[in-house]
């Protein structure tokens, strides 16, 4: 089945999106990692030891 144009463009966007191209180099599964880092750098929610696991329920989005 072919793809629509909205998502091809989408796809396109989305690998030409800087953050996702630095979640590769940097080794992570997803781009959220950094919504995460800074989120913990200001109010110091994550300790070690701590298990995060983000659901992304859009894109976008926050769950």
């Amino acid at each position: 089945m072919a793809r629509s144009k909205s998502s091809g463009r989408w796809l396109r966007e989305h690998f030409s999106d800087d953050y996702v191209q630095r979640s590769k180099q940097d080794h992570y599964r997803s781009r959220a990692v950094y919504k995460l880092i800074e989120l913990n750098e200001k109010d110091k929610l994550i300790r070690p030891g701590m298990r995060i696991l983000e659901l992304g329920a859009a894109p976008g989005g926050w769950t």
